[in-house]
C-alpha cells in the first residue's frame, strides 16, 4: 500500500490519463479478446466463466492451503476464551485493516475483464497478511501452540506446489547464466553493439519494439506510443481516433503510418513466434522493414526480441515515399 502512495501524484497530475490506465483501457481489452484475432489465451470474460476460472486456480495445493491458513487464524481468534469476553478486541486496527485488504483484493480479482490468473493473486497475499495478523492477534502461550502448525501450513504449501514445475524449475535457480535478466542483460549487450557498430551510438536514438525492456536495458530509447510494450497497442484498433491521439497509443492499422513518418533508426522484433497467435503484432514492423530496406541482424536466443532491423545509412532520417506509400530513397 505504501508503495503505490506515488501512484497518486499521477492520479492528481493527469486524472483521464490516470483512470484510461487502469480502468478505460479495459473497455478496448474486452473488446480486442471478444475479436477473432485476440480470442486466444488463458482468460476468462463472462461472470460464469470468471467463477470457474478462479475456482481452478485457487484450488491448487499451496493457495488452498494458504486460504485453510488464514481461514483458521481467523477462527482461532474467535474460539479463544479472551475474545468471547471482549469482542471488541475483533476490530483493533491490524487486523481490520488485513480484513478489508482481502475483501477489496477480493473484489477487484473479478472487477477486471479480461481476467488473467495474475488478477487473482492479490487475494492470496492478503490472505497470508490476514492470517499473519489474526496470528498477531494471539497472546504468546496460544502462538507458541499454534506455531508447529504454521510451519506445517508453509511446508505443505511448498510441497504441494506443481510436482512439474517445482522439478523443472529449481535446478535453475543454481543456473546463473540462464537467469531472464541475465539473458536480457547479455542480449541487451547484443544489440548495443550491432547499434554502435551500424553508426548509432547515441542514448537518444530511438528504437522500434513492442518489448520496450531490451531497448531500455541496452541504454536505447522507446518511442513514447510503445512504451507500454504490447499493452496498448494490441487493443488500439478498439479505440476511437480521439483516444489515441489524447493517450499517445499506436494500433495495429495505424503501425505503418507511424513507422514510415518516424523512420526509426532500428526495429526490433522477435518478442512473438511466427507459431503464436499474436505474432500479427509484429507484423507491420516486419513488413515496413524488409520493404524500406532495412539490413536484418539475427542476435540469437533473447527474450524480448531476437531480430535487429537497423536503417541503412543511405536511407537517411528523411521520410520519401513511392508510389504505393512506402519510404524510399530520399
Amino acid at each position: 500500500m505504501i508503495a503505490g502512495i506515488p501512484t497518486l501524484f499521477y492520479a492528481f497530475r493527469d486524472f483521464d490519463a490516470f483512470m484510461f490506465n487502469t480502468l478505460y483501457y479495459f473497455e478496448s481489452q474486452t473488446e480486442f479478446r471478444d475479436s477473432a484475432e485476440g480470442a486466444v489465451g488463458n482468460f476468462a470474460m463472462t461472470l460464469r466463466e470468471k467463477l470457474v476460472f478462479a475456482h481452478d486456480w485457487w484450488a491448487t495445493g499451496p493457495n488452498v492451503v494458504i486460504m485453510a491458513f488464514a481461514t483458521a487464524a481467523l477462527v482461532t481468534v474467535v474460539m479463544v476464551p479472551g475474545f468471547r469476553h471482549d469482542p471488541a478486541g475483533f476490530f483493533r486496527p491490524p487486523l481490520v485493516l488485513a480484513i478489508l485488504a482481502f475483501v477489496a483484493a477480493f473484489v477487484m480479482s473479478f472487477q477486471v475483464t479480461p481476467m488473467w490468473p495474475g488478477y487473482l493473486i492479490p487475494p492470496i497475499v492478503m490472505a497470508i497478511v490476514l492470517g499473519a495478523a489474526a496470528f498477531g492477534m494471539l497472546d504468546a502461550r496460544v502462538r507458541r501452540s499454534a506455531l508447529p502448525l504454521l510451519v506445517a501450513a508453509a511446508l505443505v504449501a511448498v510441497i504441494t506446489m506443481s510436482p512439474a514445475r517445482f522439478v523443472v524449475n529449481l535446478p535453475k535457480l543454481f543456473e546463473r547464466d540462464q537467469w531472464t535478466g541475465v539473458l536480457v542483460h547479455r542480449g541487451a549487450q547484443e544489440l548495443g553493439r550491432h547499434m554502435r557498430a551500424a553508426g548509432f551510438a547515441d542514448p537518444a536514438t530511438q528504437i522500434a519494439s513492442v518489448a520496450p525492456i531490451l531497448v531500455l536495458e541496452a541504454g536505447f530509447s522507446i518511442f513514447n506510443e510503445l512504451s507500454a510494450g504490447p499493452f496498448f497497442y494490441r487493443s488500439g484498433n478498439f479505440m476511437s481516433p480521439e483516444q489515441r491521439a489524447r493517450f499517445n497509443v499506436l494500433s495495429v492499422d495505424t503501425a505503418d503510418a507511424f513507422l514510415r513518418e518516424r523512420r526509426p533508426a532500428a526495429i526490433l522484433v522477435g518478442a512473438y513466434d511466427p507459431t503464436r497467435p499474436d505474432y500479427f503484432l509484429e507484423v507491420p514492423f516486419i513488413r515496413f522493414a524488409e520493404e524500406a530496406g532495412y539490413h536484418r541482424v539475427d542476435l540469437g536466443p533473447v527474450p524480448g526480441g531476437n531480430i535487429l532491423y537497423l536503417r541503412p545509412p543511405d536511407l537517411g532520417d528523411a521520410v520519401a515515399t513511392d508510389d504505393r506509400g512506402w519510404p524510399g530513397t530520399p
